[in-house]
Formats: C-alpha cells, structure tokens, sequence
C-alpha cells in the first residue's frame, strides 16, 4: 500500500482521539525513543506544556545519537496486559525535535521535580551524576492507531 493510499484511510483527528493521546500520555511512563544510525531504547518521561521531557545519560549512545542529530521519533505503547488483541494493540508514534535544558534554565529544577514525582527517587540519585542531561522532546505531529482501521494524523498542536 502506498502511503497516499494509506493517508487515504487515515479518519479525522477528533476532540475523543485527542482524549486517547492524553489517555496514553498519562498512563504510560516511559516512551520508546529511536534516534540516530538504529539507536533504540526507552527512558522515563514527564509531558509538560506540549512537550516531553527525559532525564538521560550522554554515556549511552543513543543520547549522543539524538543530540547530534537533533531529531527522533517516539513511541508510547498500550499496556499488553489491557490490549485484547496483540496485532490492534492501541500507539502512537511521533516525530520529535531534541533540545538540551541547561541546569541554569529556569525551569530545570521544576521539571526534575516533576520526573521525580511521577518516577520515584531514582531521579534524586541521578540528579547529581553529571554525564545526565535534561533533554526536551518537542512532538511535530505523528500517528495515533486505535485498531484494524483506525489511523489518525495527530495535529502539532496536540
């Protein structure tokens, strides 16, 4: 199928599909991240004010993947244990460009904070290794897949 074809049966983005990727935001804790030459690994993330935010290691290549490049592409997934059926399983996948937070930004503070509610005390520990980076994942639209036919464009706005 080519991808006109496949754009074709793509429906409207609506208020409940937006519901759905707020639904995944929320429940899922740690996204999929591809970056760079077939780098692929999760991190834990927090979604604030349209983006999200990772705390991760320059040790680990795919970070020195993603800075590089300054592009990625993400993925939260369904939980399997709620999917009915593996192969419908509800996604999303989303472009993303990367930037670095400075640790004197205003809002540095305020995000760990924020990663540290939603992820435990692991993020105090990490907070003073200085190979760990604050990166902003900004979402430039993607695809929301609900099941067998049901594919959507997700807007840049949400």
């Amino acid at each position: 199928m080519s991808n006109s074809e496949a754009q074709k049966l793509r429906q409207p983005f609506t208020e409940q599909e937006a519901n759905y990727v707020a639904e995944l935001r929320d429940s899922c804790l740690g996204l999929i991240l591809s970056c760079g030459d077939n780098q692929l690994s999760h991190a834990p993330f927090v979604f604030q004010d349209g983006c999200y935010y990772i705390f991760i290691s320059t040790l680990a290549a795919r970070t020195k993947a993603l800075l590089a490049d300054g592009r990625g592409q993400i993925m939260l997934l369904k939980d399997e244990s709620a999917t009915g059926n593996i192969y419908s399983r509800r996604r999303m996948t989303q472009p993303v460009r990367a930037e670095t937070i400075s640790r004197n930004h205003t809002d540095y503070q305020a995000l760990l904070d924020a990663l540290q509610t939603r992820h435990g005390k692991t993020v105090e520990l990490l907070r003073g290794l200085g190979d760990f980076h604050l990166i902003r994942l900004i979402p430039e639209g993607g695809q929301l897949i609900l099941g067998f036919g049901k594919s959507f464009d997700i807007p840049e706005n949400c």
